[in-house]
């Protein structure tokens, strides 16, 4: 059976979002999470707040960024023809490449 590496993947990217959710300054557990998340009541009001306009747009900004860098690396493969992912020149001077030219846009951008 193949599809047991994306079923593994989608459950570790489901427990590192509710630990995003539920881990930080002020530690939540996730069972409140979960009822937070599920429109009940919290045990402190403070959590919903804390939950709903801190943590869950930092985690779901997080979840698509990750996203739109994961398509924007298949497009810059696809753009230079390259899909061995593993050889070398993907690993090294294609992200180079891709800074240099974003950082010489940022600074003619500029004049």
């Amino acid at each position: 059976m193949r599809s047991w590496p994306f079923l593994l993947l989608l459950f570790l990217l489901l427990l590192a979002f509710a630990l995003s959710l539920a881990l930080g300054s002020v530690s939540i557990p996730l069972e409140q999470v979960v009822r937070i998340l599920l429109g009940g009541e919290a045990d402190k009001a403070s959590w919903a707040t804390i939950l709903f306009d801190f943590r869950l747009p930092k985690a779901v900004t997080a979840a698509l960024v990750g996203a739109a860098l994961a398509v924007a690396g298949l497009q810059m493969q696809t753009l230079f023809r390259n899909w061995p992912t593993r050889s070398s020149w993907a690993s090294v001077p294609g992200p180079v490449w891709a800074w240099r030219w974003w950082c010489w846009e940022l600074a003619s951008a500029g004049r």
